[in-house]
């Protein structure tokens, strides 16, 4: 089963961003087997996860979904630094256990 663009998008900045799928998982408020699960399975989320995703990578909606936006998403990546948002959400993770 071919993977679908919007579980790619958030592949690429997991790694662009040197999270890990559990840390992500945990900052978004789900368990790690759901989001590998629906990342294996091409199973999208509600919507207000899939803004909770977008927020916490940095990106908007329209670009987990389709790829681009209004906001201007590729052009925020690019000045988004990849430990910048790691380190948010890791410092998140730490101050929650």
């Amino acid at each position: 089963m071919k993977r679908i663009p919007f579980w790619d998008r958030v592949h690429e900045l997991l790694i662009a961003h040197k999270i890990s799928r559990k840390n992500f998982a945990d900052h978004i408020g789900m368990s790690a087997n759901t989001l590998q699960s629906w990342m294996r399975y091409n199973r999208l989320p509600d919507v207000n996860t899939g803004y909770r995703m977008a927020k916490a990578l940095g990106v908007s909606p329209d670009y987990l979904v389709l790829g681009e936006d209004r906001e201007n998403t590729e052009q925020r990546l690019k000045v988004l630094s990849a430990r910048e948002a790691a380190e948010r959400i890791n410092k998140r993770r730490t101050e929650t256990t």
